[in-house]
Parts: C-alpha cells; sequence; structure tokens
C-alpha cells in the first residue's frame, strides 16, 4: 500500500519534548532519516522505535511515510534533531486513551505479547489485558492471540505509573447481548438455522445461535445411534440445525442435526420386503430379543422366539453385540418405525393342490366322515345287549338300565305285598283280599308308574307299528305280563304270596 503523500510544514523553532509530524526521508538498518519542517533533518535511532522481536526498521517503516517523533534534544552546533518515535508514540497514545476512557469508545490494537495473567497489547504503549478480561468464558491457551488485533476498552489507566487496562470481555458482552435480543425475537419453532458449536458434553453439544445457546442432545445427532458426540462434532464448528422447541420463559432452545437429514425410515418397507433375507449387526441386546440394525438409524427387533427353532432361555445364547447376522423379515410397521425379524430358517410351503385333486380330496374327506360315522353306529348297534324276556333285536344301553330299574322296583313292590299277606294269615281274621279270584289287581301307583315308565322305554324299530297288540301294550298291561315274564325268566316269582292254584283257576 502506497503511503499518503505528506510534506512537513516549515518550523523555524523547535524544543525538547515537541511532538511533530514529518515525513520519512531514508530507511537504515540503524534509524530512519525524518523530515520534520525544520532546517535540518533529524535522525531516530533504532532503539527509539516501536519494534518488536526481531524486526527491523524496514519491516514497519519506508520512504515517504509520515510519522509523528518526538525532540529528545537540538543540537546547537547544525541543528540537527535526535528524535523518538517510540516516544511520541506513547505521548500521543496517553492522549487518545484518556479521551476514548472518556467517551467510552472501542478501540483496536494487536497483541504483541501473552505473558503469566494476561496479553501486552500495543495501543502507542504497553497496555495489559488481564486473561478474565480476554473472552467472556475462560481461555485456555492465550498464546493464540498473539499478532491477532483485539477490540477492547480502556477500563483503568494511570499515567503517573505508566499502567493502562484494557478488556475485551466487556466489547464481547454488549455483541452478545445485542445479537441475543435479536435472536430471541425472530426465534420460532420449525426453523432451520446456522450456529457454532460452543461447547460439547457426554448428553450432547450446546450451539451457538447468535447470542442464544441451544442444546442439540445426543439423541439428535444422527439417525443412527451415537455412542459419544465427540465422534459427530468438534468445538468451532459450524452445523445447521433445525428448532423443536422454544421455551422463553426458561429461555431454552431444543434443537436437532438428523432432522436436517434425510430420515432413513422412509420407504423402509420397500426396501425390507416381507420373507426377504436381510444381514445386520447385532447392537444391544435385551431380556426378551435382540436389536439388529440394518442400516444407520434402521433397528429391528428379533424375539427370542424367533432366535432358533429350539427353545431359547437368554438371547446372548445365541447372538452378541458386534455380530453380523442374517435375518427374516417378518413384519415391517414404518409408522411405527418398527421392524420384526426372525433367525429361523424359512417354513417350508406345502405344494399347491391342483383344483381336481382337491374336489377329490373333498371327496375323501365325505367318504372318511361317512366311514366314521358308521364305525359309530356299528359301536352304538356293539351298545345294545339282549335281556331275558325280549326280543332278539336288542335294545340301548338306555334301555337295559331302565328295564332293570323296573323289574327292581317291581321285585321290591312284590316282597311288600308278600311280607303284607304273610301278616293276614297269622290272625288278623280280617279278608282284606276283596279281589275274585283269577281277576286282575286294578294298578296301584307304584305300578302305574312302573307301567308308565315302561310305556316311555324308546321301540324298536318295526314295533311301532303292530296294530292291536301294539295297542294293548299302550294301555300298559303288555308292559306289565312283559316285566312278568322277565321276572320269571330271572327265577324270581312273579307274584310272591299268592297261591298258585288261583293263577291256575284263572
Amino acid at each position: 500500500m502506497e503511503p499518503e503523500p505528506f510534506e512537513p510544514e516549515p518550523v523555524e523553532r523547535v524544543s525538547q519534548g515537541d511532538v511533530l509530524r514529518g515525513v520519512i526521508r531514508r530507511v537504515q538498518d540503524d534509524g530512519l532519516v525524518v523530515d520534520v519542517g525544520y532546517k535540518a533533518d533529524g535522525f531516530v535511532p533504532r532503539s527509539e522505535l516501536t519494534l518488536g522481536p526481531g524486526q527491523s526498521p524496514r519491516d514497519l517503516f519506508e520512504e515517504g511515510q509520515a510519522v509523528y517523533v518526538s525532540v529528545l534534544s537540538v543540537d546547537p552546533r547544525d541543528g540537527g534533531l535526535l528524535l523518538s518515535e517510540r516516544r511520541a508514540r506513547s505521548q500521543r497514545a496517553w492522549a487518545d486513551l484518556e479521551q476514548a476512557m472518556a467517551e467510552g469508545r472501542i478501540i483496536k490494537a494487536p497483541v504483541v505479547e501473552a505473558v503469566k495473567g494476561g496479553l501486552i497489547v500495543d495501543v502507542g504503549l504497553r497496555a495489559f489485558m488481564p486473561a478474565s478480561h480476554v473472552e467472556r468464558g475462560f481461555v485456555k491457551d492465550l498464546n493464540r492471540y498473539v499478532g491477532q488485533a483485539v477490540r477492547a476498552r480502556v477500563i483503568e489507566m494511570d499515567r503517573s505509573k505508566g499502567r493502562v487496562i484494557l478488556s475485551q470481555k466487556s466489547v464481547l458482552e454488549e455483541e452478545h447481548e445485542r445479537r441475543r435480543q435479536e435472536t430471541w425475537a425472530s426465534l420460532e419453532d420449525g426453523q432451520i438455522r446456522k450456529g457454532i458449536v460452543k461447547g460439547i458434553t457426554d448428553f450432547g453439544a450446546f450451539i451457538d445461535l447468535g447470542g442464544v445457546d441451544g442444546l442439540l442432545h445426543v439423541s439428535e445427532l444422527a439417525w443412527g445411534r451415537v455412542e459419544r458426540p465427540s465422534d459427530v462434532l468438534t468445538e468451532g464448528q459450524e452445523v445447521t440445525v433445525k428448532v423443536l422447541k422454544v421455551d422463553r420463559e426458561r429461555e431454552r432452545v431444543s434443537l436437532s442435526l438428523k432432522q436436517t437429514q434425510p430420515d432413513p425410515w422412509e420407504g423402509a418397507a420397500a426396501r425390507y420386503p416381507e420373507g426377504s433375507w436381510v444381514t445386520g449387526r447385532v447392537v444391544r441386546l435385551a431380556p426378551f430379543g435382540a436389536f439388529v440394525e440394518l442400516q444407520p438409524g434402521v433397528e429391528g427387533l428379533v424375539h427370542i422366539s424367533e432366535m432358533a427353532e429350539r427353545h431359547v432361555a437368554k438371547p446372548e445364547d445365541v447372538v452378541q453385540p458386534g455380530d453380523i447376522v442374517q435375518c427374516r423379515v417378518l413384519r415391517v410397521q414404518e409408522d411405527q418405525r418398527r421392524i420384526s425379524l426372525s433367525l429361523k430358517p424359512e417354513p417350508q410351503r406345502r405344494p399347491e393342490i391342483p383344483p381336481a385333486e382337491r374336489e377329490g380330496g373333498e371327496g375323501r374327506r365325505s367318504g372318511r366322515r361317512r366311514g366314521r360315522d358308521r364305525r359309530r353306529g356299528g359301536d352304538r348297534e356293539r351298545a345294545r345287549v339282549e335281556l331275558p324276556g325280549r326280543e332278539p333285536e336288542g335294545i340301548t344301553l338306555g334301555e337295559m338300565f331302565g328295564d332293570l330299574f323296573q323289574q327292581t322296583r317291581q321285585m321290591l313292590v312284590n316282597e311288600q305285598r308278600a311280607r303284607g299277606l304273610a301278616a293276614d294269615d297269622d290272625g288278623s281274621g280280617e279278608d282284606d283280599d276283596l279281589t275274585p279270584q283269577g281277576a286282575a289287581e286294578p294298578a296301584g301307583d307304584d305300578e302305574a308308574a312302573a307301567a308308565r315308565a315302561d310305556a316311555d322305554v324308546e321301540q324298536p324299530e318295526g314295533e311301532a307299528d303292530q296294530g292291536p297288540e301294539g295297542a294293548e301294550d299302550a294301555d300298559g298291561t303288555g308292559g306289565s305280563h312283559e316285566v312278568a315274564e322277565g321276572a320269571e325268566a330271572g327265577g324270581e316269582p312273579a307274584e310272591p304270596g299268592r297261591p298258585e292254584d288261583d293263577t291256575q283257576d284263572g
């Protein structure tokens, strides 16, 4: 950059301590030759120049450049001047710093050195910036600021002691508060914003959105599983995030990085059709099964019942985290982000039966049913038994037990009658037998009940239409004779206590 042309005004008289503005006529290794408008040029020795470590006059100055110098002495013989650029800058700096402090103005100056507890800043003189006033937070390494320009305010100065204290933190705090107010005014849910990673923790990262810090939780870093946020982010990195929720009362902002990226679950049902075989990695185990990652962000569950054809007590008996496995897709629920998997081999499918064979099969099944019905009928027929006094057609088990019940009941009635007749023969003198000889006794209550029960017995096939004989049985007479015949066949008397000659006379 070319220096601005400058010609000093003529000066007739100079005194020690005067600060003059001149122009550099020549740059030498040992100093500068400066024209301040006096009758003779002045000389600035190297020791009176503001030079950094290892710097020479040629590194900072050039011919034609304007420069302020302070008069150290005047040679009375030829009027030669001994000048100091460093002291002139210091005097001007004090005046400028006093004005800047009074106005609260921000000054910009380079850092020339890092010392214990802070930085040395060149503001025309050596000013000190404490480490606690370098940034809004703690700074671990101050050396990275050497050679950089900082913006600061003068917070303390003492010219008598030559002390000037600067603070960059006050400037940053003011700017931060201004940006913070602007950001809160424009921040809304669902926005896509850029931010800077400010800090990384085990549970996520803090993102500076412009005066407002938002939390990017580890679960929102990526669609896949993230063990450590530091695996994905680094401090100072610029990221694009989505605003999930803004809580203005608590001044909290929730962010997401993964929602700015495509959702891997979209189209999962098409990529993993049911019945297909896929390759995945076992990421974690649970008492009820194992989770298998098919792609970053897409995991399926192998239930413990689908791990093997045998009984599995614990998932770790079959697989371990990190295993690469082949799984069969059982079911995909894309809307619920679920995929059911199986490690079992695919079951053998039965071949389809042609329609003609299927119809034949229906006939065979019908024939088998008819065969079973016939066998059951044969079983029922075999259950029929022949009782004494019955026709050989046979009766059912129910009929058999009914007949036995009636016979037993009739036997008890006969025994009771026999005991009553024996009591009369022993001398009661009363002739209670008023029934004519040979005449049938009226049926008592017990005999009437026996007759009704006999009539209810199922008639064997072929006996329903017997004409008059069937009607006679319906009256109860035939039934009582049949029971009597059965009793005689069983060796029991038909009517105990009655003389046999009475029966013959009838």
